[in-house]
C-alpha cells in the first residue's frame, strides 16, 4: 500500500519536524511512502533540513498553502487554517489514501503501513463524537440531513483521507474553501466551532454512503497516544505507551515541569538518535 505522508507546518513547529523525519527514517518503510509532503502554513518560509530525512528527501516536496489555492481570512488563528491546508493537500494526493500528521506527531515503533488496512481499506475502526464538539456534530447532522453517532477514528492525527472522497466533497459544496472558513469560528459570541477537518469529513462519508464501511474498517489497528495541553496530567505515560505515534502539544510544555521537559529531551534524544 503506497501513501503520501502530509505535514502541516507553521514556522514555531518547524523544529519539530527533524524529530518526525528522524521517525520516519527509523520506523517506516520507505517502500509504502510516495511523497512526504509539507505544508507551509506560516507566514514565513518553511525551510527544514532536508537532510533529517536522510535517504528520503528526495520524496519531501514543501508546498505554501497560498499555493493550494488558500486565501486566508483574517480572523483565522493558524490552528484553523491548517485543518484546510489538511483538506487541499490530500486532495493533490496521486494515491488512494494519503496520511495526515501533525508536525509533533512521532512514529514509535517498527510500523508497516499495509498492516493499517484491511481488505484495502484503512482499519481504524470508529469513535464516539466528543462532547467537545457539540456544537460541529449538531451544525453537520443539520447541514447534511444526517445522524452522527460515531466518527472514523482514530478522531485525530495519523488519520487517512481517502483522496477521491475529499474531491468530491470539495466539489459538493460550493465555494468550498470560503465556506469552510465561514464556519470554522463564528466571530460574534460564544464563538461556536461549527466545523473540523475530520468532523466535515466524517460527515461528509456518511452522507455519501450512509456508512464508513464501504472505506474504512471497522476493525482498530492503529494507536495513537496524543498529550493535549489539557491532558498534561497523563504526560508521564508517554515513555511508556506501546502506541504507534506519540506526540506531546506546544502549549502542554508550559504545564510541564523542568525535569519533565529534560526527560522529553531525553527520550527523543535516545529515541531517534
Amino acid at each position: 500500500m503506497l501513501v503520501d505522508i502530509i505535514t502541516v507546518v507553521f514556522d514555531q513547529e518547524v523544529y519539530l519536524l527533524e524529530w518526525q523525519a528522524k521517525s520516519i527514517q527509523k520506523f517506516l518503510d520507505p517502500d509504502e511512502i510516495n511523497e512526504i509532503i509539507l505544508v507551509d502554513n506560516g507566514s514565513q518560509k518553511c525551510e527544514p533540513d532536508l537532510d533529517w530525512y536522510g535517504a528520503l528527501k528526495n520524496k519531501v516536496r514543501i508546498i505554501n498553502h497560498s499555493h493550494l489555492g488558500l486565501k486566508v481570512m483574517p480572523h483565522l488563528d493558524g490552528w484553523r487554517t491548517q485543518q484546510l491546508c489538511k483538506i487541499l493537500a490530500a486532495a493533490r494526493s496521486k494515491c488512494e489514501y494519503s496520511l495526515i500528521l501533525d508536525a509533533k506527531t512521532l512514529f514509535a515503533k517498527d510500523i508497516r503501513i499495509h498492516n493499517f488496512f484491511y481488505n484495502n481499506r484503512p482499519a481504524v475502526g470508529t469513535i464516539p463524537t466528543s462532547e467537545h464538539w457539540k456544537d460541529s456534530k449538531e451544525y453537520l447532522e443539520k447541514y447534511f440531513a444526517i445522524e452522527i453517532k460515531d466518527v472514523i477514528g482514530p478522531g485525530g492525527v495519523p488519520y487517512f483521507f481517502h483522496t477521491e472522497t475529499i474531491n468530491e466533497m470539495i466539489k459538493h459544496i460550493q465555494d468550498f474553501n470560503s465556506w469552510f472558513q465561514d464556519n470554522l469560528y463564528e466571530q460574534t459570541y460564544p464563538h461556536r466551532t461549527k466545523v473540523t477537518e475530520f468532523m466535515l469529513y466524517s460527515a461528509f462519508v456518511l452522507h455519501k454512503h450512509g456508512q464508513y464501511d464501504s472505506l474504512y474498517s471497522t476493525k482498530k489497528t492503529i494507536s495513537p497516544f496524543n498529550v493535549a495541553d489539557w491532558e498534561a496530567e497523563k504526560f508521564e505515560n508517554i515513555f511508556t505507551t506501546d502506541a504507534h505515534t506519540i506526540s506531546v502539544a506546544e502549549k502542554t510544555k508550559n504545564f510541564l515541569t523542568q525535569e519533565q521537559l529534560s526527560r522529553w529531551e531525553a527520550f527523543l534524544n535516545d529515541k531517534y538518535n
